[in-house]
């Protein structure tokens, strides 16, 4: 659970009469979310989710903002922004940007059955075929684009070399000049609601969301759904790329480029952890936090080329 700002009742209930809700029932720190603290404020007006943003500025928010808004005017199922009562979608407390979002029903749960996997992939598919904004991000805020970030804090460690290996490994696939998208990047477990009745889900937080590879969001929807220990369960995989193609076929190009950018994936959010753990927020307890998915990648290479392709 991140909770970086912590606010009292008073606190949070002047930040509701910003934004009309009226009185409030009940709050609670909303667990999940790295780089933001999340409250759940219940009121006489609904549930919200009220998001203080700990890591991005101002204008990285307000394009998060339009984002979502994108994606309502789109039909695409997700977050719903609410303004507060001068119209502003993105207000501010103590010098930090803050958002609020209708309360998502339903629940995070961590074993998804073939046909809600399913559901998943077609999710990401009508994600991928949406246009993408022009204020799209083109790079990874832990993609190899940001690998170089070792320099600052780990030059010369046996896992920025390791990292070095992974970019020799991918590059070849992104050379071959692979389909982008608007994709998600960040699609784990925890960023995807299923509803009461278990046959609709939904995909939240679109912090990470850029103009990127499909492939990745695939590669990363396979780590943060498909991963049991540190093995990806294939069959879970190819339920969730059944889904996809259901709505997109992948090109030649990306078939070949499936499990490199699983492994890709696994390394991204390895470098993320790296990365926060030991240098953004030094956290002793959890220094290590990043060998868990550095193990994900290194077991995903050494599968068979074939193991994700599919009829």
């Amino acid at each position: 659970m991140a909770q970086y700002t912590i606010c009292a009742a008073a606190d949070l209930q002047s930040i509701a009469d910003e934004y009309g809700l009226g009185q409030l029932k009940t709050t609670s720190v909303l667990e999940g979310g790295q780089q933001n603290t999340n409250y759940l404020l219940d009121t006489s007006s609904g549930r919200f989710v009220l998001t203080i943003t700990e890591q991005h500025s101002f204008e990285e928010v307000e394009k998060l903002t339009s984002l979502l808004r994108h994606l309502q005017q789109n039909d695409f199922r997700t977050s719903q922004v609410v303004p507060n009562k001068a119209g502003e979608l993105v207000g501010t407390w103590q010098g930090k940007p803050i958002m609020l979002k209708a309360f998502l029903e339903g629940e995070v749960i961590t074993d998804f059955s073939a046909s809600q996997l399913y559901s998943l992939g077609q999710e990401i598919g009508q994600l991928h075929s949406l246009p993408v904004p022009d204020y799209m991000p083109t790079a990874l805020n832990y993609g190899r684009e940001n690998f170089h970030q070792l320099d600052l804090y780990a030059a010369g460690s046996d896992y920025q070399s390791w990292l070095q290996e992974v970019e020799r490994y991918v590059e070849p696939y992104i050379a071959m000049g692979l389909p982008q998208a608007l994709i998600h990047s960040d699609i784990f477990d925890n960023n995807v609601i299923v509803n009461a009745s278990q046959d609709t889900v939904t995909i939240m937080d679109f912090e990470e969301a850029a103009h990127y590879y499909r492939v990745f969001d695939l590669g990363m929807a396979f780590v943060g759904v498909c991963l049991e220990r540190s093995d990806i369960n294939l069959d879970k995989a190819k339920h969730l790329l059944r889904g996809y193609q259901s709505v997109i076929r992948l090109e030649a190009n990306e078939r070949l480029a499936l499990k490199p950018f699983l492994v890709y994936a696994a390394a991204a959010m390895s470098f993320w952890r790296h990365r926060q753990f030991n240098y953004t927020h030094p956290t002793p307890a959890k220094f290590n936090h990043y060998q868990a998915l550095q193990n994900v990648a290194n077991t995903a290479w050494a599968l068979p080329e074939d193991s994700l392709l599919i009829d």
